[in-house]
């Protein structure tokens, strides 16, 4: 009886180590493209300076999934994959960050500080959620608030850091006239 041939696997060769080699590939040559559609996403954002806190996917796959949605404009396609990741971990602050941002771009701002409430609560030093707050509240028109948030964020980056320096140029911008999205 001649042995079978599957999927090009030879004779004698488990289909587990094709498998495992394909995976580990894919991995591979996806890390650098994500990576580059989350640099892409923080240079289109607000201050276009990539601190690689944005988000700091930590360990759920659909986490990157759904910025590369956001990446991609995909806004309201992102959504339930955000919310599946929170169905796991109802206390994920990227996730919480990721809708927030989401929310706020959509133009629902009320729905925004929630999630970033909720991922402070749940990650009380998130700079993106820190950050994002800040804008979300420049939208609101709360300059106040706006500061506040920054002081929070200078408290928790002593030595300085790239949300901390992109909020205070938002601010800026916004005491200027400029437009705050």
């Amino acid at each position: 009886m001649a042995e079978r041939v599957w999927l090009g696997v030879w004779p004698g060769m488990r289909p587990g180590i094709l498998l495992a080699a394909g995976l580990a590939a894919a991995l591979v040559l996806s890390g650098p493209a994500v990576a580059a559609g989350l640099e892409e996403l923080a240079a289109e954002g607000e201050g276009g300076a990539w601190s690689g806190d944005f988000p700091p996917l930590r360990s759920d796959n659909d986490l990157e999934i759904a910025a590369g949605m956001i990446v991609d404009g995909d806004l309201e396609g992102s959504i339930p994959v955000l919310n599946g990741v929170l169905a796991r971990n109802p206390a994920n602050a990227d996730a919480l960050n990721l809708l927030g941002y989401v929310s706020r771009r959509l133009g629902d701002f009320e729905a925004a500080l929630g999630y970033y409430n909720q991922a402070l609560e749940a990650d009380p030093h998130h700079l993106g959620a820190l950050n994002y707050l800040g804008y979300a509240y420049l939208g609101l028109d709360d300059t106040d608030a706006a500061t506040e948030v920054l002081g929070r964020l200078q408290a928790i980056c002593t030595e300085g850091c790239a949300e901390a320096d992109d909020l205070a140029a938002a601010i800026d911008a916004y005491e200027a006239g400029f437009p705050i999205q």
